[in-house]
């Protein structure tokens, strides 16, 4: 499975990466219209569509927040879903790269004991499993 993943500092920088998901699933539901509707310049516009989300519940919906949310909402999604893999996508809809960057280092958290990389993908998927820590970006773990 594949979510976008950005950790946060506060509710208002999470609507921030929400709004840029929306964009991003705003230009994916006008593609798939007969006539999606055109800015002056002929590029896609950003307009809401029927039934689209809220700004608040695309960032309930997401795996956004503070660190301590965005892994319950990991751990919540593997436990459901049990998907062989797990692929975050920390940049989308025109993300900063600042936040993209911070993002990826807090999951890489060498300083939290459960991010230590496992010996075997054994342990590694079942450590996915159980829902602790993934150290998802260490090359270590290839």
């Amino acid at each position: 499975m594949m979510q976008y993943l950005a950790i946060t500092d506060s509710r208002s920088e999470a609507l921030a990466v929400a709004e840029r998901a929306r964009y991003v699933g705003r230009m994916a539901h006008h593609l798939r219209q007969a006539s999606p509707p055109l800015d002056d310049n002929s590029y896609i516009s950003n307009q809401a569509f029927e039934g689209e989300y809220t700004l608040d519940q695309y960032a309930d919906n997401m795996v956004v927040g503070d660190p301590h949310t965005v892994a319950e909402k990991m751990v919540a999604d593997i436990k459901r879903l049990n998907p062989s893999n797990y692929t975050c996508n920390f940049s989308f809809g025109c993300m900063p790269i600042e936040l993209v960057t911070t993002s990826r280092e807090r999951v890489d958290c060498p300083s939290c004991p459960a991010a230590a990389p496992p010996r075997t993908n054994k342990v590694r998927n079942k450590r996915a499993r159980i829902g602790v820590c993934m150290n998802l970006f260490n090359p270590r773990l290839e």
